[in-house]
């Protein structure tokens, strides 16, 4: 469940500090954020070092997304389009998402200023897009990273062009797992073959069954040169039209497909 955000901003002056989109959080809010492949929880301490890549207490790195708790209840922050950075204020119990920060130019004499774009000044038109969504349980966030992946790339094609008064049914993507924590995060095709891969987004030691939409001659797991990986655990059974893996806790597999045609 989700509620999803867009907030237009038009300045015409250089505009100099921070706009944010604030949520509730709890005081003990425990904090989750996404990396390129997995998630990592969040800590924080008082006495950080002057050179430290936190600007001040409380903000927080997060590639797609931040998690936290709302009165007890898991909730997140999805962006589609903006900034990675998030800020936790403990004392305020609020989680804000830094759409933008600004600082007039004309005004400054620093050397470095003569070289910034002319959108540090703040002004234009901007659009930002995120949603607000009430995961499943905090820590275990298969389901925000699905959130996000359908809502970035929604996983649907439709098989012919919209014509008269009826619309082409939309279908789900190419190859579907069983498990919720197993995200397929490409298919396409190579050489004449369907190259797939899947990611385990949760941090678990997962099986998972995955279905195919076609005929398959042969199926391999391969790295991303195409090289066989024989350390991954992988049946085929062209009858079911279907593969079984064993997924390591955030593992990437490529599965390179076959395809009897």
């Amino acid at each position: 469940m989700g509620l999803d955000v867009e907030v237009k901003t038009e300045f015409e002056d250089s505009i100099e500090g921070m706009l944010v989109f604030s949520a509730k959080a709890d005081s003990d809010a425990e904090i989750y954020a996404d990396i390129p492949f997995g998630t990592e929880k969040r800590e924080f301490f008082d006495n950080l070092p002057a050179d430290d890549e936190l600007a001040f207490s409380g903000q927080v790195y997060g590639r797609n997304w931040c998690s936290f708790s709302a009165e007890g209840n898991p909730v997140a922050i999805v962006t589609q389009n903006c900034s990675i950075y998030y800020i936790y204020r403990k004392e305020a119990q609020e989680m804000q998402l830094v759409l933008n920060r600004s600082m007039p130019l004309k005004t400054r004499t620093d050397r470095w200023a003569g070289k910034m774009p002319e959108e540090t000044n703040g002004t234009g038109k901007n659009d930002y897009n995120f949603s607000l969504i009430f995961a499943e349980k905090l820590g275990q966030s298969y389901d925000i990273h699905k959130y996000h992946r359908n809502r970035a790339f929604p996983a649907c094609a439709r098989l012919k062009l919209d014509t008269g008064k009826t619309k082409a049914k939309a279908h789900d993507s190419l190859v579907k797992a069983d498990n919720d924590n197993i995200i397929n995060t490409a298919a396409y095709n190579c050489g004449g073959r369907t190259i797939a891969r899947f990611f385990e987004c949760d941090g678990q030691k997962t099986q998972c069954r995955i279905s195919l939409p076609f005929d398959t001659q042969s199926v391999r797991a391969v790295d991303f040169e195409g090289n066989e990986m024989p350390d991954v655990k992988a049946s085929f059974d062209a009858a079911k039209k279907e593969v079984v893996v064993d997924f390591e806790p955030y593992k990437i597999v490529t599965l390179e497909l076959t395809r009897n045609f």
